[in-house]
């Protein structure tokens, strides 16, 4: 299928989005922060970023900027809790995938991450 990063500092969050997305045969990686998910970026070959917007350090849209710069064909798909209409504009605009609110829906998520592959992979 695909090779998915999950950038979030919830642990039990990548912990369960690596459970779940393994099962459908998926690779998953997981980064802690926004430097470590780039770093993990520039390393190894992806076909989705899924990233919050919050998290330590350097911020999720920060790095969301960082990764269009060196991969901008990636897909990436940001999540929050805290979602703005400001945030989720902002997103949008500089090219991310989709925007989703926390908690998701299990099934629509996977329809969104197939998605994301998909087009992921025929932009490239």
């Amino acid at each position: 299928m695909g090779t998915i990063l999950i950038v979030d500092d919830d642990l039990q969050l990548r912990q369960s989005f690596e459970k779940l997305l393994s099962q459908e045969d998926h690779t998953v990686r997981t980064a802690p922060s926004g430097e470590a998910g780039l770093a993990i970026v520039r390393s190894q070959e992806l076909d989705l970023v899924i990233m919050d917007v919050r998290l330590p350090g350097m911020s999720g849209l920060d790095t969301f900027r960082a990764i269009r710069e060196f991969e901008p064909r990636l897909p990436v798909i940001i999540m929050t809790a805290f979602g703005t209409t400001e945030t989720a504009i902002e997103a949008t605009k500089m090219g991310a995938f989709d925007y989703v609110l926390k908690p998701f829906n299990i099934p629509e998520i996977l329809v969104l991450i197939k998605q994301a592959i998909e087009a992921g992979r025929f932009m490239r």
